[in-house]
Order: structure tokens, then C-alpha cells, then sequence
């Protein structure tokens, strides 16, 4: 069985700009469960944007994990104007 991927949560950097904007932090996902979860936001009417993540974005023990930070993108979603 191969390594268990780092598990990514929000970080605690304050509060997230892009929210003043009107766009919801949905999650961090990788591969195809991201390209799947954007055809369906879009699919229900949503705007979605895409972010990398940052360090704090990752847990303590995987802070160096700098590959991963490479891979995994937030979804964020908004309703279309």
C-alpha cells in the first residue's frame, strides 16, 4: 500500500479575503476528485476559482511537504451573477 497523501485544512491565517469577495472555501482536493467536483459546481450553477494552497494550509507534520502544496488546489464557489 503506498504513503498516505498529507491531509490539507485551513489554515489559521485570519480571515480569508477572498470571502469578502463573495466566494465559500469548499476544500482542497487533488486529481480527479477536483476536476470532478469543478464540473459539478459549474454544472449547479456555481463560479469556482481555484487557489494554491499555502503552508499553514498543511498540518504541522507535513509542513515541508512542498510537492503536495504543488498538487492541491482550495475550490472556492460562488452563485453566478
Amino acid at each position: 500500500m503506498g504513503r498516505p497523501l498529507p491531509v490539507l485544512e485551513p489554515g489559521d491565517a485570519g480571515p480569508d479575503p477572498l470571502e469578502a469577495e463573495g466566494w465559500e472555501r469548499r476544500f482542497i482536493a487533488v486529481g480527479a476528485r477536483l476536476e470532478e467536483s469543478v464540473a459539478l459546481y459549474r454544472e449547479l450553477g456555481f463560479d469556482v476559482r481555484l487557489e494554491l494552497p499555502a503552508a499553514e494550509d498543511l498540518r504541522d507534520e507535513c509542513g515541508d511537504c512542498h510537492a503536495a502544496l504543488q498538487l492541491y488546489r482550495i475550490l472556492y464557489t460562488r452563485r453566478s451573477a
